[in-house]
């Protein structure tokens, strides 16, 4: 991942093809939820770990979201 990366936030969740069309091998957009942010509005996971998780997990994949469902477990 470059040193510059941006979050988009959509309430109502994203289209698959979204989701694949942000993807690649060098990302530099994080893509949360409604329901990603609820689980941070609800101490489920503080806030600043589930940017750093979800930006962990693009660096590993290439996939621009994952749900904090799936990060808490």
């Amino acid at each position: 991942m470059d040193n510059t990366l941006g979050l988009f936030i959509s309430i109502n969740g994203y289209e698959p093809t979204a989701k694949a069309l942000n993807s690649g091998s060098r990302p530099v957009l994080i893509l949360l939820d409604g329901a990603d942010l609820m689980i941070a509005l609800d101490d489920r996971i503080a806030f600043p770990q589930l940017l750093l998780r979800k930006k962990q997990h693009a660096a590993r994949t290439g996939e621009t979201f994952i749900d904090a469902a799936t990060i808490i477990g």
